[in-house]
């Protein structure tokens, strides 16, 4: 079993580093990002009544705020990803992107900690990584890089919610999905089937909002 584990960085707090995982749930925190590695691989040994030396497949996330309660996540050790999580918080401070009315969708669809977190994402990502990411108490918001027909080039980022099962999301579109439809289902298949009118085959102006039911 893979655990996972969301490294939160909040400068205004002591230790500014905390972290909480799934599916074990270890929560504790430290002073710089590997004192909170540290520990949290010595609660997760700890727990798990084995040497750290014996810990199961760790994916490793990275939390910051990028703008007024807003969460960039991204995968730690991933270029990539974070320089995806670097544009996201760029377009999150542009007027031109971040409006009331997407601020209003975003603070819809919070984690269970309250606040908004967007995890960067790409397309082929399997969406199953992603429901690791979150508890039946929480909701994440993808990000992913979208293109524009007909060149394919990526310059736009779109967005979708997925919601627990006892997330507090009233306005979500719950799903009843059964677990072979689950690990065979990537972002974009999911964007395409919840997101994307089928006329339009345009990216939203509000965010969708998908909940997970239900895993038969």
């Amino acid at each position: 079993m893979t655990e996972n584990v969301i490294y939160t960085y909040d400068g205004d707090i002591q230790p500014a580093w905390q972290y909480y995982s799934m599916p074990h749930s270890c929560v504790g925190g430290g002073d710089t990002l590997d004192d909170a590695r540290q520990s949290y691989r010595e609660a997760l040994a700890f727990q798990l009544d084995v040497d750290t030396d014996e810990l199961p497949d760790i994916i490793e996330h990275v939390e910051k705020e990028a703008r007024d309660g807003i969460y960039v996540r991204y995968a730690a050790a991933d270029p990539l990803r974070d320089n995806g999580s670097q544009l996201v918080t760029r377009l999150l401070n542009d007027p031109s992107f971040f409006d009331a009315q997407l601020e209003e969708a975003l603070h819809l669809a919070p984690t269970a900690g309250g606040y908004p977190v967007l995890v960067i994402t790409q397309l082929d990502d399997p969406v199953q990584q992603l429901l690791d990411q979150l508890t039946i108490h929480d909701s994440i918001w993808l990000a992913f890089p979208w293109p524009i027909a007909p060149t394919g080039m990526q310059s736009l980022v779109g967005l979708i919610s997925l919601a627990g099962e006892e997330a507090d999301d009233l306005d979500a579109i719950p799903l009843a999905l059964d677990q072979d439809t689950i690990d065979g289902m990537t972002v974009l298949q999911l964007v395409q089937r919840y997101a994307i009118p089928r006329a339009e085959k345009a990216v939203p102006t509000l965010p969708p909002r998908v909940k997970i039911a239900a895993m038969t």
